[in-house]
């Protein structure tokens, strides 16, 4: 018995407790032995149960199935956890990963990252919001505000707004 869920033109498959992807075609893309695949626009977790991996629509290996962990923030990144160390992955080709210390998903596209102690805020191209200088940063969805703490100091920052095309 196949089971399946539609996302955009691939559909995830299940069969005998597996899961894997076929595209509209009915061509196998990911082969189906994974306990779990999840869709998100163009690209794929992966989930053996015990390790993780990312792939593109194609069906193409972005990251092996060697993560603890992956959430994907936006259609231009990913958290990647990976032995214990964080990166900020690009779907860009072109983009190098950033490595911190720790990186935890704040709200909608942004990121607290850490790194020697120290706190930021970046989104999800890699732009620093917030530079890596506080001792910690929480954020206030009530007041849609960062607060950012120094030597039991806060200071809030209100949350940037994206600039669409100008006129």
């Amino acid at each position: 018995n196949w089971y399946s869920w539609k996302y955009f033109w691939n559909i995830i498959v299940k069969q005998n407790k597996k899961y894997g992807l076929i595209n509209n075609h009915g061509e196998i893309i990911v082969p189906v032995e994974y306990n779990r695949i999840e869709g998100f626009g163009d690209y794929y977790i992966l989930d053996t149960g015990k390790k993780k991996g990312l792939c593109d629509a194609e069906g193409n290996e972005l990251i092996p199935v060697r993560c603890g962990n992956i959430q994907i923030i936006s259609n231009k990144s990913a958290i990647i956890i990976k032995d214990e160390r964080f990166f900020l992955f690009f779907f860009d080709n072109n983009k190098e990963p950033l490595e911190y210390d720790e990186i935890i998903r704040l709200y909608g596209n942004y990121c607290k990252v850490v790194k020697e102690g120290k706190c930021g805020v970046i989104d999800d191209s890699g732009v620093i919001i917030e530079p890596v200088i506080y001792d910690d940063i929480t954020y206030d969805y009530r007041e849609k505000t960062f607060q950012l703490f120094n030597n039991n100091v806060c200071e809030t920052h209100a949350k940037p707004i994206k600039k669409g095309a100008t006129s």
